[in-house]
């Protein structure tokens, strides 16, 4: 675990070369510390190639760990539901957990929203479900939406960060051209390095949603591929309602093939108006 956290090694052996090297907490982050302690608290061996076991981990640690991991020391996370008090949430009914959950954020029931509220998808019997309190993890994304699926993509990610690379800005848009180039940038910051990675929680059973800041804003999209192979962007139109406009989806002739079909449309149900 500590390899794939990307902790430094020292030797205890200064005269032999040979001797194994030892891994050195001291080096790691108040989140990989976190991540560290959370995987003791688990009953079974935790897979770190399993993104399953992966969004507990990580839900455990931002969970347990709000006033060591955060500058602010503070935790804005919670349910974004205004909750009924005739319908307590299950965890608050659990009394053997009372006790435990004092010490937990209230990120948890943003991540479990409790069984009339937690759609039920295919792969749900497959979430790993936290230690001690047994409610269900969040999922993890990146800003543009990627799905962080093992430790090692994560720390790849960090280190993208510390290095300014992975991610990607818009070059030259021509009116007289289909395509558009992804080159190494900032995502449309003016080419300047990424100085922090945004991780985005997706409480589970549900799906990932963009979350923009400001008109004019760009998404790159490298992982999905439009037509040609060319990476799908989004640049931001409105926040309310959220409105993008997508580039690369559809090549010019498959984009006229739609209009045309719209503008063609007589159903009174169908037809544009």
């Amino acid at each position: 675990l500590l390899e794939r956290l990307g902790v430094t090694t020292v030797n205890d052996n200064s005269d032999d070369e040979a001797a194994p090297s030892t891994p050195s907490k001291e080096t790691l982050s108040p989140l990989s510390q976190s991540i560290l302690r959370s995987t003791e608290q688990f009953a079974k061996p935790l897979s770190f190639d399993s993104k399953y076991d992966l969004d507990a981990t990580l839900t455990h640690a931002f969970a347990t760990n709000t006033q060591s991991i955060f500058s602010n020391a503070q935790s804005s996370c919670g349910p974004t539901w205004e909750q009924d008090p005739t319908k307590p949430h299950y965890l608050d009914q659990v009394n053997e957990n009372y006790n435990l959950l004092s010490s937990y954020s209230s990120l948890l029931k943003y991540c479990d929203m409790g069984i009339d509220r937690t759609p039920i998808q295919p792969d749900h019997n497959n979430l790993v479900r936290l230690a001690q309190v047994k409610s269900l993890p969040c999922t993890f994304h990146t800003r543009e939406g990627l799905r962080v699926t093992s430790l090692s993509m994560l720390v790849e990610l960090a280190r993208e960060v510390k290095s300014g690379e992975g991610e990607c800005e818009v070059g030259d848009n021509n009116e007289e051209s289909d395509q558009q180039t992804c080159t190494s940038g900032n995502g449309g910051d003016g080419g300047n390095a990424r100085k922090e990675l945004h991780l985005y929680a997706v409480s589970a059973g549900r799906v990932f949603m963009f979350a923009p800041k400001h008109v004019g804003e760009v998404f790159e999209l490298p992982h999905v591929k439009g037509p040609q192979g060319l990476p799908v962007s989004l640049q931001v139109m409105s926040l309310t309602p959220r409105v993008f406009d997508i580039y690369n989806f559809f090549n010019r002739d498959e984009s006229a093939a739609i209009v045309d079909k719209a503008l063609k449309e007589i159903s009174e149900t169908h037809k544009m108006k």
